[in-house]
């Protein structure tokens, strides 16, 4: 006979990365039943208060009304110690969610979400514990940001036998599509880190110089090089990160009725840049805040670009002006758009709404440093073809839908054809160092964007790609950063070469901020401080 006396309440658990929460898994508490799994003649008040004892603050029950009466628990609800907030969602014994459970779920999963993102505790349980139990449990570890295979594992080695049956794996694995758009986030802003650190070492090389130096292969591996050790990211993945810590803030800052200012946030986010590059911000009252800056490494000079020191260091507000007073079209405003593209894939809006969004906000964030057509439409394009492939788009077709937004714009003439070229040239039998010659150096955003484009469509492999990308005479680091965020983005993680991950600066900041322009649109953020792995926005 198991009692609370002779066998306490045992609660496994599985922990969330990044210092987040716990989400503990258990039997029915209380329950008074004779069966299969054993005869039990538990405790409820005891039980509950081994829930309580173990720090839940939320206790979620999956069983139907008419179980709970069955095992002399019908009084469940009074006993649920206070602090602890008590979620009933119903789920039939050995079954998956029916459309009324996901209704009360759009409900309370926010909040139970909310608890789990601030390192709080969650206690599941179902009668014994383990189908409906560990089927909600690896539901959540997706909505984290887990593969369906990586949450049936995790909560099968915290808790053995949980998700009983066939059909409750496969609804698990129905949620691929959730974690894809993590998977490809993470992706695009890794990869695009690694083609900036590989082209980093070879950006004011000639191709006859890369060639000689490293083989008739070219460069393939980070290696050290005078910003020192491999692995050493540049101002591209730095602007890049910067992009998405503004994008966060502007969103955080529009949580209530007002529609985000991405504009002035994302001017604010590099000034911050500005101020790690040595230069004074020339903006009365400023202070450096936010994780970034935080990061000795993003205080590292790594050849940034003189039209983006410029532009900021004229600052005379925060956004403004909005608009760069320069005709400068370098490839600075494309080489930081990713997150863009990333951001407004995961808002959940219609496509072409975040399609939209994603195009004119790519052109915002590249015009604050850079006044030419082409140094601003060229950003908006390339946020809009990685907003698609994050949502599992093909490339070509992205590339496309660019182009027709690139049409209703002035001054788009020069991106519009680079990009046409990059496509045709995709398609034909031309060695891919001819095509690269015929579309530029990439110095200016119109090649930098149409060489990565070109790269990632006549690639079989992200690897390949990349090195296409950066052993180039032109700007290296730039064009492997925007390749690598094009084929990250449709390839995900896995195609990345653990040799270069294995070295890459700030890899795990890089993959934090790509999964926290995810988690910045969950309702269940707590706003006000926006928290991820103890480290903050505000």
């Amino acid at each position: 006979m198991h009692t609370s006396e002779n066998n306490p309440l045992r609660i496994d658990s599985v922990k969330l990365p990044r210092e987040m929460g716990e989400i503990g898994m258990t039997i029915c508490p209380g329950k008074i039943c004779h069966g299969m799994s054993g005869n039990h003649h538990r405790n409820l008040a005891a039980d509950m208060e081994a829930i309580r004892g173990w720090g839940a603050e939320i206790l979620v029950s999956l069983m139907e009304e008419h179980e709970y009466f069955k095992v002399g628990v019908g009084d469940m609800g009074a006993v649920v110690p206070k602090g602890i907030k008590h979620f009933k969602l119903p789920i039939r014994d050995v079954d998956v969610p029916d459309v009324r459970w996901e209704r009360d779920w759009e409900k309370h999963g926010p909040q139970i979400r909310a608890v789990l993102h601030r390192g709080g505790k969650v206690c599941i349980h179902c009668m014994g514990g383990l189908g409906r139990t560990g089927l909600v449990t690896a539901r959540i570890l997706v909505e984290f940001g887990f593969s369906p295979e990586e949450a049936i594992q995790a909560v099968r080695i915290a808790r053995p036998g949980t998700i009983e049956t066939n059909a409750q794996e496969q609804y698990v694995r129905s949620f691929e599509t959730t974690w894809r758009i993590f998977d490809r986030a993470r992706g695009s802003l890794l990869a695009g880190a690694c083609g900036d650190a590989l082209g980093a070492t070879v950006e004011f090389i000639d191709k006859e110089s890369i060639l000689a130096a490293y083989g008739p292969m070219g460069i393939r591996d980070l290696v050290d090089n005078g910003y020192g050790p491999a692995g050493r990211i540049t101002d591209d993945t730095q602007m890049t990160l910067f992009t998405a810590e503004g994008l966060i803030r502007a969103k955080m800052d529009g949580c209530g009725n007002e529609a985000p200012d991405y504009g002035t946030w994302l001017h604010h986010s590099y000034l911050q840049w500005l101020h790690t590059q040595g230069c004074k911000v020339p903006i009365e009252g400023y202070a450096p805040s936010g994780r970034l800056m935080k990061k000795k490494e993003m205080h590292c000079r790594r050849a940034p670009g003189a039209t983006c020191l410029g532009s900021l260091s004229a600052a005379t507000g925060y956004g403004k002006p909005l608009k760069a007073e320069n005709r400068s079209k370098g490839c600075g405003g494309v080489m930081r758009a990713a997150p863009v593209g990333i951001f407004m894939a995961a808002k959940g809006s219609p496509e072409e709404e975040s399609r939209r969004l994603s195009f004119h906000i790519g052109c915002a964030s590249a015009r604050l440093t850079h006044g030419h057509p082409s140094g601003y439409l060229s950003a908006g394009a390339f946020a809009l073809i990685i907003h698609d492939l994050v949502l599992g788009l093909d490339l070509a077709g992205a590339a496309e839908r660019a182009i027709s937004f690139l049409e209703r714009e002035e001054g788009a003439e020069e991106t519009i054809s680079k990009l046409k070229e990059a496509l045709r040239l995709a398609k034909g039998s031309d060695s891919p160092e001819s095509c690269i010659e015929a579309l530029g150096e990439g110095w200016v955003g119109e090649e930098a964007l149409a060489i990565s484009v070109f790269c990632a469509l006549r690639s079989n492999t992200l690897e390949e790609g990349i090195c296409m990308a950066v052993n180039i005479k032109g700007d290296s680091d730039s064009t492997g950063s925007i390749a690598g965020n094009l084929l990250g983005a449709m390839q995900g993680c896995k195609a990345i070469p653990s040799r270069w991950l294995g070295r890459l600066e700030l890899k795990n900041t890089i993959q934090y901020m790509a999964e926290d322009l995810i988690f910045i649109h969950d309702a269940s953020r707590p706003w006000g401080k926006f928290k991820s792995g103890n480290l903050d926005f505000c």
